[in-house]
């Protein structure tokens, strides 16, 4: 850009702040040019504008019952419309395209719905029988807080139907409001989240698997003795970051949670980690894991503590997540791939070699990686791997001194469709001693002879 274009580009940039500046000076010089009139229209003795949204919205207190109202100012002169009608204590604004506005009367609240909306009508959805309220909102939801005996939950601005349950002691510690509530309200929460609530200084076990729960109380992050969680085969996104307040915990089961997608920078506040389930889980025989790609911090690489860890899903490049490689300590390890594409590996980048025993891999095409590097886990005692066509041998198992079960499968397309059918190749998983040279000679005659067919 040359020096007459960039004088240019700047001119108009001061132009438009000017114009803006003086807009906004119109508009206040316009409001207040008329207040006198407004007060005189609406027998108003004192008016409060909305000066965040500036929309020409204002509440204005009655000069003979001392009562509030919202009106709309009318830019042509005419009265202003009425939003809320004269008769509440004090009340406040609606939010930007809000929803619903708190009121209170006789030291009690209420909700007042509708004003902002469609023919702009009031309705005083909730009366004024409520010890305290308060607008909460996230990500464009509105939401509305109670207070009843000590404790807070949710309400539904509309009817007043319970929405989250009245347990939690601060209003900090309710769930991010969401569209989830509205349509699938909790009117009590399952028995078994109650201790976090009431004894969660005890707890050293917590089972909350299978319970369709979409978020996980802010509470959480007062069990402090906590050890071991299973959230498995729940509908959670995120976790407050009270969660990751759990210092002492060890075992972590986030299975079958097909919306859980991000494992952020978070987890490696959880420094005394040892078990890690990820993904998919089977329950009634039925697999549930998530379509997307699973996304994982480079971070997670902090987590040495780590001896247990499984992921299940689709996979960024359909590859091991680089994280993995970096962890020291591993003694299980399982990694399947969920879309019938072939794993990307490599097992000279393992960190674990020293440390591993139980090894999974799902799905791999090639063994070329695998025979020259499988050498080099001098403790490995249990692998097993799902695979596709096989041209690679199966003699490396004859160089892994400690190996005592192997299984292995393999899945083939059923006709010209998207089904596919599993096939078991081997199965060596009874063996309580280290594998003679004959069950090892058996074995690769089993590859041979099955991928000899194959083809």
């Amino acid at each position: 850009m040359n020096f007459v274009n960039l004088n240019k580009f700047l001119s108009l940039i001061f132009f438009v702040l000017i114009s803006i500046l003086s807009l906004k000076a119109q508009y206040v010089d316009s409001q207040k040019q008329y207040e006198k009139k407004i007060k005189k229209q609406l027998n108003l003795k004192t008016i409060v504008w909305d000066e965040i949204n500036k929309d020409g919205v204002f509440i204005g207190q009655s000069s003979i019952t001392g009562k509030w109202g919202m009106f709309r100012f009318n830019y042509d002169g005419n009265k202003p419309y009425c939003l809320i009608k004269i008769k509440y204590d004090s009340l406040g604004m609606f939010k930007l395209n809000g929803s619903f506005a708190i009121v209170k009367n006789n030291g009690k609240y209420g909700v007042v719905s509708g004003a902002w909306h469609g023919d702009m009508k009031e309705k005083e959805t909730l009366p004024c029988n409520y010890e305290l309220l308060r607008y909460v909102e996230h990500n464009g939801v509105e939401m509305v807080a109670s207070y009843q005996d000590g404790h807070w939950g949710y309400l539904n601005y509309k009817n007043g139907d319970t929405l989250i349950p009245f347990v939690h002691r601060e209003i900090t510690d309710l769930p991010a409001p969401s569209r989830t509530f509205y349509k699938n309200p909790i009117k009590q929460y399952p028995e078994a989240l109650q201790p976090v609530f009431n004894q969660p200084d005890t707890l050293k076990e917590l089972d909350l698997s299978f319970l369709d729960l979409s978020f996980i109380p802010n509470e959480i992050g007062n069990c402090k003795n906590l050890r071991t969680l299973n959230l498995e085969g729940n509908n959670y996104t995120t976790f407050p970051d009270s969660f990751f307040e759990l210092s002492k915990l060890e075992n972590l089961y986030l299975g079958g949670n097909s919306k859980l997608l991000d494992f952020d920078e978070r987890f490696i506040r959880l420094t005394n980690l040892k078990t890690l389930v990820i993904g998919g889980i089977t329950q009634s025989g039925r697999e549930t894991y998530s379509m997307s790609n699973l996304r994982f911090s480079k971070k997670l690489s902090e987590l040495k503590s780590i001896r247990e860890l499984r992921i299940v899903g689709y996979l960024k490049n359909d590859s091991i997540p680089s994280f993995v490689y970096e962890l020291p300590n591993l003694n299980y390890l399982s990694v399947e791939l969920r879309n019938l594409r072939n794993i990307r590996y490599d097992l000279s980048k393992l960190s674990c070699k020293d440390s591993l025993v139980d090894f999974n891999l799902a799905n791999i095409d090639n063994l070329d990686n695998w025979n020259a590097n499988i050498h080099k886990f001098p403790n490995l005692e249990e692998f097993s791997m799902n695979v596709t066509e096989m041209n690679d041998g199966f003699e490396s198992i004859m160089k892994i001194p400690r190996l005592r079960e192997i299984y292995i499968t393999s899945h083939s397309r059923i006709g010209d469709g998207n089904y596919y059918q599993v096939n078991t190749v081997m199965d060596y998983t009874l063996n309580m001693d280290v594998m003679t040279t004959e069950q090892r000679k058996e074995a690769i005659a089993k590859w041979d002879a099955y991928f000899n067919k194959e083809h």
